[in-house]
């Protein structure tokens, strides 16, 4: 397959929860169908968001390169940690931690940061691999538009480093259309997701208030962590009163 570079002018893409929601075993179905439009949607539904396309070894991806308005009060998620509630149903979510990259009146995105994939990071971008974190593969970030690579890392803020943007101190969306050299001894870790998770207007705050998610503070280490199938049980386990005792929920109530 050649190369094909994805132009944002003619590229449709589906930025919306087409996941199935199961908020707490209720076991809703589709919430409403996928609403389908353009890239110039997407990045103006998201403020200051840049996006250019890609296509590596072949493969089709796009990269979407969130860029939010800081400071804004209607971004009080923004940098936060989304931990699932241990009774959420929807498997895309079970058990999950989501950083969440982008939150304003109009949208929210996130990452998911425990889905490791056996897809390593050079078979998708070269060049890289010295800024990956352990483990060095692809994550799934979320079930929306799992072909679009979003690439977390924390850097070094000591100068204005171009290509990165900021969301939550030095942790940011950065910008791999750029060439590796120009970030070295810059960066002090590297993920990349494929696909992230996405909500409407008012429908993160709605699963929040349902219980579906618990909101935490994240801390700069969360999205780079060596284990990441432990990190549900670790935020939690750093969280204080009743809250810290779900850590010890069983994965299967019934076996209880």
């Amino acid at each position: 397959m050649k190369l094909i570079v994805i132009n944002s002018r003619d590229y449709t893409c589906c930025y919306a929860n087409y996941r199935a929601r199961y908020l707490l075993g209720a076991g809703r179905g589709p919430q409403r169908p996928p609403k389908h439009f353009r890239l110039e949607s997407l990045a103006a539904s998201v403020p200051g968001a840049g996006l250019s396309g890609l296509a590596v070894n072949g493969e089709r991806w796009s990269l979407v390169s969130v860029t939010p308005e800081l400071g804004a009060t209607r971004q009080r998620l923004l940098g936060k940690l989304l931990v699932a509630n241990p009774l959420l149903q929807d498997p895309n979510f079970e058990r999950s931690v989501v950083l969440v990259a982008a939150h304003d009146e109009l949208s929210a995105l996130g990452v998911v940061l425990n889905r490791a994939t056996e897809v390593e990071v050079t078979d998708v971008l070269d060049g890289w691999e010295r800024f990956v974190a352990a483990p060095s593969v692809v994550f799934e970030g979320g079930p929306v538009q799992p072909e679009a690579a979003i690439c977390v890392a924390r850097a070094q803020l000591d100068r204005k480093l171009d290509g990165f943007s900021p969301f939550m101190d030095s942790i940011g969306t950065l910008d791999v259309t750029r060439a590796p050299e120009s970030f070295s001894g810059r960066l002090d870790g590297l993920r990349v997701f494929a696909g992230y998770a996405g909500w409407e207007a008012g429908q993160l705050e709605s699963e929040v208030a349902e219980g579906a998610w618990f909101v935490c503070d994240a801390l700069p280490g969360d999205p780079f962590v060596a284990q990441p199938d432990d990190l549900w049980t670790m935020v939690l386990r750093r969280q204080t009163g009743l809250l810290a005792a779900v850590a010890l929920f069983p994965s299967d109530p019934s076996l209880n």
